[in-house]
Parts: structure tokens; sequence; C-alpha cells
């Protein structure tokens, strides 16, 4: 159980078994992990030690040549925190992932936000091509061909590929994008909220009503939206990526549908895919795969 002060406003913990997860471990200090989003606040405590050099896809600038990556927007200071923002560090929340490296990529330079779809997935690549074995993106858009492309170059590179699933309350019928793992939202209730997108094209649902995360300015605070329910698996897969090193990415996705809890009655998968991950049981089977326990 970590001693971070807003660990027990976390309901998302709860909910998967995150604390029993950790029991298999919750890092290797070398894992990187990205969110495609508005940047990070660069000195929050709860990131700070854990941010690697990044990348600004709306400039196509790495931050060591200049790319901005200061969060512009707070938004996606949340995203990542909901990833790996550092645990048992007396201070601020917990990511899914304690300890593990942190790669900012900033898909835009508009103080609201906005970004166009290629400066998304040309983020999404620059993270896998540079190191990022887990990479998510917290935007609608998620219902185009080129966003199966790119989850085909990150699986091609050792890497997966989340996206949103959106927040309109709206079905897609189509876009079932197969190497593209599409995250809708649930609440407290463990149910997939009336505000989340759904569709056949839906893989997983996670915690994304009231989730409790890291702000921009260094404090936390509680968001809701597709948004985070994304990074939310990110860090899950994070944690079985490092519990299973020789696990193809196809091996990680299959693993994690199968450890999921089916929270929908018959007829509503559409809503929340393979289930609402279990992030004990997740963990426990890719650290069994790993060392051939059954």
């Amino acid at each position: 159980t970590p001693n971070d002060g807003g660990f027990s406003g976390q309901w998302q913990h709860a909910k998967m078994k995150s604390e029993k997860a950790w029991d298999f471990g919750f890092g290797d200090g070398q894992f990187i992990a990205c969110t495609v989003d508005t940047g990070v606040d660069l000195d929050h405590p709860d990131l700070e030690d854990a941010l690697i050099s990044g990348y600004n896809s709306a400039s196509r600038r790495s931050q060591a040549n200049g790319g901005a990556v200061n969060d512009i927007n707070g938004h996606g200071t949340a995203t990542l925190g909901c990833v790996g923002a550092i645990g048992n560090n007396d201070y601020g929340v917990v990511g899914m992932a304690w300890d593990i490296k942190l790669m900012p990529v900033r898909c835009t330079n508009n103080s609201n936000g906005s970004a166009s779809l290629s400066n998304l997935t040309n983020g999404a690549r620059w993270a896998s091509d540079n190191g990022a074995r887990s990479v998510s993106v917290s935007y609608s858009g998620g219902t185009s061909s080129s966003v199966q492309t790119t989850g085909v170059h990150l699986k091609n590179e050792g890497s997966l590929l989340c996206w949103s699933a959106g927040n309109g309350g709206n079905r897609v019928s189509g876009s079932n994008h197969a190497d593209v793992i599409i995250v809708s939202a649930t609440n407290q209730q463990d149910s997939v909220t009336s505000w989340s997108t759904y569709g056949p094209w839906v893989d997983v649902a996670a915690p994304g009503q009231d989730v409790r995360t890291t702000t921009n300015g260094g404090g936390a605070g509680n968001v809701s939206g597709t948004s985070f329910s994304a990074p939310i698996v990110n860090g899950v897969i994070s944690m079985m990526m490092i519990a299973h090193p020789s696990g193809s990415p196809d091996d990680i996705e299959s693993l994690l549908f199968q450890t999921c809890v089916d929270i929908e009655s018959a007829g509503q998968d559409e809503k929340s895919g393979h289930g609402r991950p279990n992030f004990f049981r997740a963990l426990r089977e890719a650290t069994e795969a790993e060392y051939g326990v059954t």
C-alpha cells in the first residue's frame, strides 16, 4: 500500500485490485510509456523524476531539439498521471505503474487542446520509434483507418496502442480496429457511463468518471472522460509487459482481454467489450505466462 496522501481517494485502484497487483511489482525503472496529449507539467512532484525527453508532433520537433512539451492545457498532465504518477513518495496520487519512465508527446500548440489526427498518429509513431512500448491517445478520431495503420506500426515495433472511445454517448457501428485497443469509461458502480461512446469497436472499459490524478500546477484532482480510461489501461499494459517481457504485443493484448471482468449484462458487450480490466489478475497471468506457471 503506497503512502501517498491521495491514494485513498483513487477509487479506480480499489476497483481494479491494484494493491494486490502491486505485490507482483510496480515497475522496473526503465520501461517507457507515453501519452500523446497536451504536454506535461515538467515540475510536477509526482511526475518530474519519471519524465524522459519527449516530442512535439505539432511542430515535428523533439524536446531535445527545442520541441515544447510543457502542458499547454492541463489535460496531458492528468493522462500521464493515470499511467505512472510516482507511488510511495509520500505525495499526491499513484499511477497504475509506480516506477517507470514517462514520455510526454505534445500533439498541439493550441491552448484549447485541439489537435489534428495527423499530429496524433505522428506522435504515437514517434513515441514507439523512440522506445515507448505502451502508448495511449486521449482524443477523438479513433474511427479513422489511419489509427488502425498506426496500431499496426506500433505492434510491428513491439508496442501497443490504446485510444479513448469518446464522450458523445453515441454508437459507432464500424471501425473495429484489430490492432488498437479502444477504451470506454466506467463509474464507481462498475457500469459503463451514459456518456461513453460505444459500439462493437470497444475492446475494454476502464474507470473514467471522477478518477483522481495529477493536475497542472503540481496538484491532484478528479477528472472524467474516456480520456482517462485509456491511460489507465496503458498503465496496466505497461506492468504486464514488464512482467512478461518475452510476450508479443498480441500475447499481452490477449491476456488483457482474457482477464477482464464481465461487467455488463447480456447484449451489452458493445459498451464494455471484453469487460473491465482486473489489474491483479492481468499481472498475475502475465507473470505466470513468463515463468511457465499454471
